[in-house]
């Protein structure tokens, strides 16, 4: 024991002298850029980049018929792109020391905002990259909204630059604000910590028995739940900010510091002003989450689950998927549908031709399948049959050894892979550029409850995160900033409000989703109620009038307690004015008389 007492003395030590260090070394934030570019120029020098390229050809023999010459632009950021990661992860290591050695908040502005801008332009390339990949990479068939693709330009950009713009405005703020700031942002962060960690061990402790049987790796599984965190976030933003907001709200009236803003002259909405601010910020970042990543996480759970049986086995993203398509009378099954449609095949596929009368013409089979940019479908392994009288004639057999046939191409289908797919998947894990997609399949054209469901679904994902500033615009509201008489029966009032809240939000969505109002009418009703309710409030504040309606009103002659007595059937009556009870009840008052 004295032995480990002497090595943690000597490790202090040494963690405060490098401290000390780094705090007070001359020059060491240009030595950690230096650093950093020497790393990287030693990397291109190494040819880290030659992996991601894409294959190029080197004589016209090797020229496979489906090879195509990729854009130049493309080429360029498979170029950079390893770079990319390698300069943001230097980058983290000079911000880290920047943090270390500013000793004043202004310090830390230029430093975050060039992070800020970096981390916004290599999101937004990577995503250009990955939208023009599934584009024009493969046939896929999926259809392109421009608004919906621009909006989450926009909200990833105004995503990566948020801490720059909040350490901006937390800098140019008064001190007064910046004390209230922090007295709502320690506790936030507590609760939002608290409640990621709480839902990651509960879902670990439910799915740890399924992913040990699955033989999952750790790997895997660390993924899964780090992909998880943005579903999260949304999820427990509005209770977090409830109970941050009145965790602050009481330990400052508390402590009569609210009472000195206002003696000061300050109003109630510039007092308040703080709080809304930063719960701006939160729904910010959660509406930019909700858009479309937090829905990536929630989708990956039943496909690691489905995928799990054989960890070779890449997860499906949908299974057993059947869709008919009137246009073209043809009947699709698919048994299995992978993530990455631009490198991985559909797997089992059935396909039924019926002529016009309904009758069965022709059929295939294939254990998969894929659609070129030609518009080819190439079906591996399988059976082409006709169909004469009701009897099947097989017509052709493919990547069978006696055959000697690789595979089956079919040059006359115009479906896309989107066509056959589009619209199966649950609108609950999709985000709103595949939700808009989806309302735009031939499948979903003639269905209107389909319609309905999605339509509900997109509004939600823009709408839901902005009710946790309009409950905090109400709840901030509520406590009694002059004294501290109510403030438990106004935190039971904000905890009361968030509940009811979340059945108003079950109700409107089942309202949107019957197609009896429209979905954004629908779905503003609880922000609406709640804004205006604030409000209410805060003109009633303003003008000095108390919230009596905010309060649990008493009887008019008799107490709450008494009442609990009498059902508990005590023969005393605890009253104010003795004999009252008697003269109001009087054949109460002659059991009592006879039972004494």
């Amino acid at each position: 024991m004295h032995r480990w007492w002497q090595w943690q003395q000597t490790l202090d030590v040494a963690l405060g002298k490098g401290v000390r260090w780094l705090r007070r070394a001359p020059h060491l934030e240009a030595w950690a850029i230096v650093l950093g570019v020497v790393v990287v120029l030693v990397c291109q020098a190494l040819g880290i980049h030659e992996h991601q390229m894409p294959w190029l050809p080197s004589s016209g023999a090797e020229v496979p018929r489906e090879w195509q010459q990729p854009a130049f632009w493309t080429m360029f950021y498979d170029y950079i792109a390893p770079y990319l990661k390698l300069i943001a992860l230097m980058g983290g290591f000079v911000l880290n020391v920047a943090v270390i050695r500013a000793r004043r908040m202004r310090r830390l502005i230029i430093p975050t905002t060039i992070a800020c801008c970096f981390l916004a332009l290599w999101l937004v390339l990577g995503d250009i990259y990955d939208q023009w990949q599934l584009m024009h990479g493969a046939m896929i068939g999926k259809p392109f909204s421009g608004w919906a693709y621009a909006l989450k330009i926009v909200l990833i950009m105004v995503a990566a630059l948020t801490p720059a713009l909040v350490l901006i405005l937390y800098e140019r703020c008064p001190t007064w604000e910046r004390y209230l700031l922090r007295s709502m942002a320690a506790p936030l962060a507590f609760c939002m910590v608290a409640f990621c960690s709480l839902w990651v061990l509960a879902d670990l402790l439910d799915s740890l028995r399924d992913f040990q049987d699955s033989k999952v790796s750790t790997g895997r599984i660390l993924s899964f739940y780090f992909n998880l965190l943005p579903s999260i976030f949304v999820e427990s933003a509005a209770p977090a900010l409830l109970l941050a907001l009145l965790h602050a709200m009481v330990r400052l009236v508390k402590s009569n510091e609210m009472v000195a803003l206002q003696s000061a002259g300050v109003s109630t909405a510039r007092v308040l002003r703080p709080f809304w601010m930063l719960a701006g910020m939160v729904c910010l970042a959660s509406a930019g989450l909700n858009y479309d990543w937090a829905q990536r996480g929630e989708g990956e759970r039943e496909s690691l689950m489905r995928g799990a049986a054989d960890t070779r086995k890449k997860s499906a993203a949908a299974t057993a998927v059947m869709r008919y398509l009137p246009t073209t009378r043809r009947l699709w099954f698919v048994s299995s549908v992978p993530h990455d449609l631009r490198h991985d095949k559909l797997k089992g596929i059935e396909v039924r031709q019926f002529d016009e009368h309904g009758s069965l013409v022709e059929a295939w089979s294939s254990t998969s399948a894929w659609r070129w940019r030609d518009g080819l479908w190439t079906l591996s392994r399988g059976i082409h049959s006709r169909y004469e009288d009701g009897l099947a004639v097989p017509v052709d057999i493919y990547n069978i050894p006696e055959s000697k046939r690789l595979q089956f191409n079919v040059p006359h289908w115009t479906e896309t892979i989107w066509d056959v797919i589009g619209g199966t998947q649950s609108p609950e894990v999709m985000g709103v550029p595949d939700l808009v997609a989806a309302l735009s399949s031939p499948g979903t054209l003639g269905d209107q409850r389909v319609r309905l469901h999605y339509n509900t679904q997109i509004w939600h994902r823009l709408i839901f995160p902005w009710q946790a500033l309009a409950l905090v615009f109400v709840v901030s509201l509520l406590p009694p900033l002059h004294s501290r008489q109510g403030l438990l029966r106004c935190v039971g009032i904000g905890i009361a409000l968030y509940l009811g809240l979340m059945f108003l939000n079950s109700t409107v969505v089942n309202v949107a989703r019957s197609g009896r109002v429209p979905a954004p009418v629908a779905l503003i009703v609880p922000h609406l109620i709640l804004v205006t309710a604030g409000l209410v409030i805060l003109w009633q504040r303003t003008g000095g009038k108390p919230l009596a309606w905010a309060s649990i009103p008493g009887l008019s002659r008799f107490r709450w307690r008494s009442i609990w007595r009498l059902l508990r059937g005590r023969r005393t009556w605890k009253s104010a004015h003795p004999g009252e009870f008697f003269t109001r009840n009087p054949e109460e008052a002659s059991s009592s008389r006879i039972r004494g």
